[in-house]
């Protein structure tokens, strides 16, 4: 992201610590996620941070078909409705996605 005359936002947060712990075998897929973020600069200054965030995600997924894949994703499990991405605009709080997808070639797992 870049201000009006080009200038890139500042948008590394002072600590960002992410870990996801994961579980896949030939059918199934399991992914929870954790994503911990402090003093994101919120101006050109950085004199005005964001508050430190905690988000926690998860991923569920089960191959249905040779092929075809449904999957399942949750995020924001705490439904923290403070969050803003870099332009300062509102993130949601929790949501959801069901996808349904199919490959050419099945998965080698």
């Amino acid at each position: 992201a870049v201000t009006g005359s080009g200038f890139p936002m500042p948008t590394t947060p002072e600590h960002h610590i992410q870990a996801a712990l994961s579980w896949d075998d030939a059918i199934w897929h399991a992914k929870f996620c954790v994503d911990y973020a402090t003093k994101m600069p919120r101006n050109m200054t950085g004199t005005l941070f964001s508050p430190p965030k905690l988000r926690l995600n998860l991923e569920l997924g089960m191959e249905i078909y040779t092929g075809w894949r449904i999957d399942f994703v949750l995020n924001n499990l705490l439904d923290d409705r403070e969050a803003q991405d870099v332009l300062q605009r509102p993130l949601p709080g929790r949501h959801a996605f069901i996808s349904l997808s199919y490959a050419l070639e099945p998965s080698s797992q």
